[in-house]
């Protein structure tokens, strides 16, 4: 009997320990996180290619749900992007007037090498891959 509490005491001791290190694990992922996000700076496109264009506006155009055309000089001044909701359509189908609706707004960030794109509405974040980016000053 003495065997056998043996091993339920060195069970438990491991199973403490492993605890132990399952939350020293998250404690230091968690602020290597929050570390690595506090580096991010505003910044905006460096003479943006064709394919980086392209790819901005496939990732802005899906996160509105809808085709977005933008300019070819979208996020080279600023790193602020702003896109006005639709205009209504008419009965017709034509658009008319201007909707009151609140415009989305994104971001630009550099985070080392990388150029991420955020839509401040959702928070969501997409990295723009073989995008060049400069931080602002």
């Amino acid at each position: 009997m003495n065997c056998t509490k043996t091993a339920n005491h060195k069970e438990a001791g491991a199973s403490k320990l492993a605890l132990a290190f399952l939350l020293l694990t998250v404690t230091v992922v968690t602020a290597g996180c929050q570390n690595v996000i506090g580096t991010a700076q505003p910044a905006r496109l460096d003479s943006p290619e064709k394919s980086v264009q392209q790819m901005l506006q496939k990732r802005v155009s899906y996160a509105l749900g809808s085709n977005v055309i933008l300019s070819s000089r979208a996020l080279t001044d600023s790193n602020r992007l702003i896109i006005d909701a639709p205009r209504p359509k008419s009965i017709n189908g034509h658009r008319q007037g201007m909707d009151l609706g609140r415009p989305d707004h994104f971001t630009l960030w550099k985070q080392g090498k990388q150029c991420i794109l955020k839509h401040e509405e959702s928070e969501r974040e997409w990295v723009l891959e073989d995008a060049r980016c400069i931080a602002e000053k």
